[in-house]
């Protein structure tokens, strides 16, 4: 990790963690105001009506059994709106719903309140319905409600609801196949009653007794569905009772405390880069040594101030092999009397100056 990074960090300590335990705060708060979730159980037997063969001998393990195809079956219509709508009517649901509120939640508050037969439908999704097969003729399902008593009500509700679906569509397709034989009767009917030759005739008289056959099995197999008001026997095992108290939420509140903590790191790790490179950006950045060297200039220095005439009053001009020189009593020094070490002067400067 950038030790800029920790550097901030540990200067704005109480900032950072602020998010964290913000984050927490809330996510623990929409657990905990959340409503409370009861959840009821069925065990439904399931097997195929008289008179036909039991399911239990039957020994042909390609054949769907009679709990796999119940459950494809209730699972295809819990995915229709009018189905859920119809449990919800029957087993009070709906009713529930609209006098009690939906609870607080992150997802109201964005948007809304949802219509009453939309929270209906959605009570009984997948999530809070489930489906499984306990054995070839053993069909367990468990539902979760708003309440203890809504939620064994709405259970007893769906596998009623289950039963006469199941029997309705039942009856439409044997009332289909009645429709179907009949054309086929009066066709045949038709065809015998307009045969030219004998032949024509045997064909067609063949055929209305097959018809005529087929017509009546499929009234037979209407009479029998109606009088049993399903396709499939199904008995009751385990009756669906109130639930003693809610399903457990610890692993729920756990899940939303940790996933808060996450949400809340990831914003202060978040802010700690943006202010660390805010602080970076304020250091002065050294000069590269790749860069051009400017030119330093250096002052001229300042003229020293000539001397008084009188400092040189007393001093001695000497002779050398190119003129004179003086030589100062004062500071001892040799040179002119501008301060160059040898300056030749003519005779008619030393007479002056010894005059």
């Amino acid at each position: 990790m950038n030790p800029a990074y920790k550097e901030t960090f540990a200067r704005h300590r109480l900032l950072f963690s602020l998010p964290v335990v913000l984050a927490a705060m809330v996510s623990l708060l929409f657990v905990l105001s959340a409503p409370k979730v009861y959840q009821a159980e069925a065990t439904l037997w399931v097997d195929t009506p008289p008179p036909a063969g039991s399911s239990l001998n039957n020994p042909n393990p390609a054949v769907l059994t009679p709990a796999t195809q119940a459950q494809q079956v209730l699972g295809e219509l819990l995915t229709s709106r009018s189905f859920r709508l119809a449990i919800g009517e029957r087993g009070g649901l709906k009713k529930y719903l609209a006098s009690h509120p939906s609870g607080f939640s992150l997802t109201g508050l964005l948007r809304g309140k949802a219509p009453l037969d939309n929270r209906v439908a959605a009570a009984l999704d997948a999530k809070h319905v489930v489906l499984s097969i306990n054995g070839p003729q053993v069909l367990a399902i468990s539902l979760k409600g708003p309440g203890p008593a809504v939620a064994a009500n709405t259970l007893w509700a769906l596998i009623d609801q289950f039963k006469l679906k199941r029997s309705e569509l039942g009856i439409q397709r044997a009332e289909t196949l009645i429709n179907f034989f009949q054309h086929r009767v009066d066709a045949a009917q038709t065809a015998l009653e307009t045969a030219s030759t004998p032949q024509d005739a045997n064909t067609a008289s063949n055929q209305l007794r097959t018809m005529t056959r087929g017509l009546n099995q499929a009234r037979f197999n209407l009479n029998a569905l109606r009088r049993q008001n399903n396709t499939f026997e199904i008995v009751v095992q385990d009756q669906p009772t109130p639930p003693p108290g809610p399903v457990s939420g610890k692993k729920k509140a756990v899940f939303a405390v940790v996933a808060g903590l996450f949400v809340g790191a990831l914003v202060s790790f978040l802010g700690i880069v943006l202010l660390s490179g805010r602080e970076e950006r304020r250091v002065v950045v050294p000069v590269d040594e790749h860069d051009e060297p400017q030119e330093t200039v250096v002052p001229e220095p300042e003229p020293e101030p000539e001397p008084h005439p009188e400092e040189h009053l007393d001093a001695d001009w000497l002779p050398t092999s190119s003129g004179l020189e003086y030589h100062s009593h004062a500071n001892g020094s040799n040179g002119s009397h501008d301060g160059s070490p040898e300056v030749e002067r003519p005779p008619a400067d030393v007479r002056r100056i010894r005059e």
